[in-house]
């Protein structure tokens, strides 16, 4: 299996000849303050957030994983940051092929890939040898508004329920059944397409650790939505959101859950230990924090602000390094991960993933991720952060404007069952889709860490004597307990992470 290891990068950026796979992570007001319950069951006894309150959480070691197989390995606490190196690309977009039929087992060196329960045969039923026609948007949608999962009424849950149960009952092998659905995913990120539509057909097609994750998952979310509304009869219906980035939010969805009775959204492969009333860490890399409630939910808040503000400045550290046709996912120089990819996306699916499973299924590895409702409801928040990074209005924050990327393309089934490619360039604007997002605060906003004063020597006051690393004169007697202080790397939060073969 192969492994990584996460070092501390120097400030100075990378080589354009560095073969190692770089990732990221990630002015505005401070003292919000916001009520927030960390009691089991009720919201009774609130407690009080504060920003100061940022307690100090260990980075876990990991174990390292084929680039491929998720999410065991994507980042965690800290993602890349230099971004400054990612070689040019051969200038043709991306293209998943026409005859959906071109697909093969998807790929895998999982350890335990006998052991994949959900089956690694990913690719979709063929209704038609009928080349796919090119998705045109309605005009003049009615907007579907995404509603934040804790604050869903049970009229909603209800019919979301329905929705998926009408989706399990479908044939296996209907275009629209739930597993069906979760293929999807395996096929696009786990090797099971080609690039053989964009002339490479040696060279596979990847969605993760590139610029096509936020614009694939938006495309993928889109038609599962339709779909289950069509199910329920319902043009009207939108999924939820999992609001893991509010701290009325940071626990699962009390709707996924089991109350004895049968629940279609719940999935038997998850974290047992991750219940209700845990928070989710957005820093988790798979070892939990043991913070207290409230120091762990002021922990997440810092690292939403780091990976949405502070680690994600531009389109390439947001978005990831540029993908086209002819760059192998598995060789390529740089294959480089967003700042809410690496971050808090991919803690959440380890966070979910049942690690009683040989390979963390259902949401803790690529093939089997759509396998579990909490999957689209996890990534209807992965894309709201799209959103709101780009209505923060900062300077910098735009989607990428060149061919590549805006004519990239997927092919997926449609609500009607027709085959259809769709484009990135017209999944820019949501209100043109038809969808939106319930409001939510978005506290994180006022959270930014707070930096330590130059010269405060704090080191030096905790410990006695320590002598700057520059005062120690070579070689040193070991006859008395030298204590030097070694300044903090002026960028101190890079990590690289170290592929194998």
């Amino acid at each position: 299996m192969a492994s990584l290891s996460f070092t501390t990068l120097p400030s100075t950026s990378s080589s354009s000849k560095n073969p190692l796979f770089s990732k990221i992570f990630s002015h505005v007001k401070q003292s919000q303050r916001f009520q927030v319950s960390c009691n089991a069951a009720a919201n009774n006894n609130e407690k009080t957030v504060k920003n100061s309150e940022t307690p100090k959480l260990i980075l876990p070691k990991t174990e390292n994983v084929d680039r491929r197989n998720l999410l065991l390995g994507l980042g965690g606490l800290y993602g890349a940051a230099n971004m400054t190196s990612i070689p040019s690309a051969f200038g043709t977009p991306i293209a998943a092929p026409d005859n959906i039929s071109d697909c093969v087992t998807a790929s895998s060196n999982l350890q335990n890939s006998k052991d994949a329960v959900r089956g690694l045969a990913c690719c979709p039923p063929v209704l038609s040898s009928d080349k796919p026609k090119d998705y045109v948007l309605p005009i003049n949608p009615v907007i579907r508004v995404r509603p934040a999962a804790q604050r869903a009424s049970e009229e909603y849950i209800a019919k979301y329920k329905a929705a998926i149960q009408a989706m399990k009952d479908l044939p296996e092998d209907h275009p629209h059944s739930w597993k069906q659905q979760a293929k999807i995913h395996c096929a696009y990120c786990n090797g099971g397409y080609n690039q053989e539509q964009s002339g490479f057909p040696d060279i596979q097609l990847q969605i993760h650790n590139t610029w096509l994750f936020f614009p694939f998952h938006r495309w993928y979310l889109y038609f599962y939505e339709r779909i289950l509304g069509k199910l329920i009869k319902d043009p009207t219906f939108a999924l939820p959101y999992w609001n893991w980035d509010n701290p009325t939010g940071m626990v699962l969805p009390a709707m996924f859950e089991t109350d004895g009775k049968r629940n279609p959204i719940f999935d038997p492969y998850r974290n047992a230990t991750h219940l209700p009333p845990t928070i989710f860490e957005v820093g988790y890399n798979g070892s939990d924090s043991g913070a207290s409630c409230i120091d762990q939910i002021s922990a997440n808040l810092s690292l939403m602000y780091r990976q949405m503000i502070t680690s994600a400045p531009d389109t390439t550290t947001f978005f990831g390094g540029e993908f086209v046709a002819g760059d192998d996912p598995l060789n390529k120089e740089f294959n480089v991960a967003g700042s809410i990819e690496a971050g808090v996306h991919t803690a959440a699916h380890r966070w979910v993933g049942d690690p009683r499973m040989a390979n963390n299924e259902d949401m803790g590895n690529f093939y089997s991720a759509g396998y579990d409702p909490l999957f689209y409801v996890h990534h209807a928040n992965v894309d709201r952060m799209w959103k709101i990074w780009k209505d923060l209005g900062i300077k910098g924050h735009n989607e990428p404007t060149s061919d590549d990327w805006l004519n990239a393309s997927y092919v997926f089934y449609d609500e009607n069952e027709e085959l259809v490619r769709v484009y990135n360039k017209d999944c820019v604007n949501i209100k043109r889709m038809g969808f939106d997002y319930e409001r939510s605060e978005i506290p994180w906003l006022h959270s930014r860490p707070v930096a330590h004063a130059k010269g405060a020597n704090v080191a030096a006051k905790l410990t006695g004597i320590v002598k700057k690393v520059e005062d120690v004169k070579l070689p040193v007697k070991l006859n008395e307990i030298v204590k030097v202080l070694v300044k903090r790397p002026v960028i101190a939060d890079r990590f690289e992470m170290i592929t194998l073969p």
